[in-house]
């Protein structure tokens, strides 16, 4: 079985990913710089169009953050894959955590 499609956005803040990704068939994340949560792996929900982004997916069931739109129903605003997932595991000295990817679409 397999998740998603998933996607996410490349910036100056990780310029080269997508490239590594294919390399690997692993997306790698650490912990946020902001609003920690801890170590995980983040993503948007959907297949994003444009050169900007690229898609995914993976064989580990997300969990999800929900949001609340303006007078709208509750929304999954992100999705993300921490250590106690089965089949998320450590890399680089315990620094990041890594989920196997499939199905890599750019823009």
């Amino acid at each position: 079985m397999s998740f998603g499609p998933f996607h996410r956005r490349v910036g100056a803040h990780n310029a080269g990913e997508f490239e590594k990704v294919v390399l690997s068939n692993e997306l790698w994340g650490k912990a946020a710089h902001t609003l920690a949560g801890g170590i995980c792996v983040q993503a948007y929900p959907g297949h994003k169009e444009g050169p900007a982004f690229y898609s995914f997916k993976t064989p580990i069931k997300p969990k999800e953050k929900l949001g609340f739109p303006l007078n709208g129903p509750e929304i999954v605003r992100e999705l993300y894959w921490t250590i106690e997932l089965e089949g998320v595991e450590y890399r680089d000295k315990d620094t990041y955590v890594s989920i196997p990817v499939t199905d890599l679409k750019k823009g």
